[in-house]
């Protein structure tokens, strides 16, 4: 039997055995049930008792929390209705100063309403004199209506006025600026960029001949034949036969370099004195017509009218028909041109190496020449109106005039000896350009009726190779490959 329900006071019962079963029985079946279950309820009760107490003091701590937000909300109110008491009373005493202030204010009123009743009666006598004064105005608008009528037309006829007033003094304006534009450079400016260009000219040309080598037995390829029989006959025009001539008949390098010169000079001539940027056939049309244009223009206009016309008409041309590359293309066609009379004077490279050579190596200083025409040429065809400026330079054949060019030797005894003995000496070529300047002025009472009167001034002599520095020259042997392939070409 278990100790743990062991009752001494009734060992009379445990002594017997069946007694103590039925006993072991009883308290096993009976009694420990029934104490298991008391000790569940008690846990049980013992546990709501704790859940309860606890609900109890979160009900104590919330009772407590509205006890102090009554408290707190009681203060407020209290501080709430001492501040109405406040408003209360200071509102009582400002409906006390309102009343005050309307009772003044009906006293004003009374005072306005007598003053009101005097006004009235004056608004009657303003109203018969504003009657009064309405019939003015109507009649005297009526009035004013025809005046201001009349002065609409005399303003029309001012703003009129001032209008064709402006536009005259515009025109005049123009006119003004269009007679007396001054020139950019002075003349003497103007031929020391002549004697610039000059210098720079000789100067190339004298590297030129550094530069290149000529040899008299040289044969020229079959491939240039066409090529330098279109170059002689080029050269002959610009230089003239006695030139070529010249340079395929003598070794002498002063021929070569003068007939090198003249090309060159020739075309900065070209370029300097040109209208048309252009250098195609149309271009060069184009060209003639201008210069035909502005003959007309000079003849029958005032100097002052047709320079300003050129200035402007030269401008226009260029802006419309010139390009940004223009010296690069004029450099290129220079070196086409000298390559005709380097291969043409015995250079044993064929053209078109001739050609190259010079573009790779000398094209920077001829562009430079080049653009130094282009400046000559905006100078005398835009910048100067007050008078006509035209470079010089002599053609071929012309003349020798020792008052209007000089030799290019100078005073030297050898060229003073040709003088002497060619009386009728000729220009070879041009190897430096001149500068003439010329004025139209109006023609004197007792001169031609209509005639047109020119004052030349020459500037700048131009240096001139004459047909003579040729004689006594050595002349290539007939037997030369060189001399035959020319005499073929020139038989040809």
């Amino acid at each position: 039997m278990s100790d743990k329900f062991y009752f001494p006071h009734l060992d009379w019962v445990y002594e017997s055995p069946a007694t103590k079963w039925i006993v072991f029985l009883l308290v096993e079946v009976l009694v420990l049930p029934s104490i298991l279950m008391l000790e569940r309820m008690f846990s049980s009760m013992r546990g709501k008792g704790e859940t309860k107490l606890e609900a109890l003091r979160t009900e104590i701590d919330r009772l407590t929390r509205e006890s102090r937000e009554k408290d707190r909300l009681l203060k407020e109110t209290d501080e709430t209705n001492r501040n109405l008491t406040a408003a209360v009373k200071e509102s009582h005493q400002h409906a006390i100063k309102l009343e005050e202030s309307l009772s003044r204010q009906k006293m004003k009123t009374a005072d306005l309403e007598k003053d009101n009743v005097v006004l009235q009666g004056r608004v009657g006598d303003l109203d018969q004199q504003l009657a009064a004064r309405v019939d003015d105005i109507r009649r005297l608008r009526g009035e004013g209506e025809r005046e201001r009528r009349g002065q609409e037309d005399l303003v029309e006829k001012y703003n009129q006025t001032i209008a064709l007033l402006e536009t005259r003094t515009s025109e005049l304006r123009v006119t003004q600026q269009f007679l007396t534009q001054t020139d950019t450079l002075a003349g003497s400016e103007v031929v020391r960029l002549v004697e610039d260009l000059n210098t720079d000219i000789f100067q190339i040309v004298a590297t030129m001949m550094d530069r290149f080598e000529f040899d008299k037995e040289h044969t020229i390829q079959g491939g240039d034949f066409d090529r330098v029989e279109r170059a002689r006959s080029w050269v002959a025009r610009c230089l003239g036969p006695i030139l070529l001539e010249g340079l395929t008949t003598t070794d002498d390098s002063a021929i070569i370099q003068v007939a090198i010169q003249g090309i060159t000079t020739m075309c900065a001539d070209w370029i300097v004195n040109m209208w048309h940027p252009e250098v195609s056939g149309e271009g060069r049309s184009m060209d003639r017509m201008c210069k035909d244009v502005y003959h007309s223009v000079q003849k029958n206009e005032v100097q002052a009218v047709a320079g300003r016309w050129r200035s402007m008409a030269h401008r226009h041309i260029w802006m419309i028909y010139g390009r940004s590359d223009i010296a690069s293309r004029f450099s290129d066609i220079l070196c086409d041109n000298l390559a005709d009379v380097l291969v043409i004077a015995g250079c044993p490279e064929s053209w078109e190496q001739v050609r190259t050579i010079l573009r790779d190596e000398f094209k920077g200083k001829l562009q430079s020449i080049v653009e130094l025409a282009l400046r000559l040429n905006k100078v005398i065809k835009e910048e100067t109106t007050s008078c006509d400026m035209e470079s010089i330079w002599e053609v071929p054949g012309t003349q020798f005039d020792l008052g209007k060019m000089d030799d290019m030797d100078g005073d030297s005894p050898r060229a003073a000896k040709r003088r002497r003995m060619s009386l009728a000496a000729q220009v070879a070529c041009t190897t430096e350009l001149g500068l003439r300047r010329m004025v139209r002025v109006p023609a004197t009472e007792d001169g031609p009726e209509g005639k047109v009167r020119w004052e030349e001034t020459l500037l700048l002599k131009p240096k001139i190779a004459l047909q003579s520095m040729m004689e006594g020259l050595p002349i290539r042997e007939a037997g030369s490959s060189r001399s035959h392939s020319l005499a073929r070409l020139s038989r040809g």
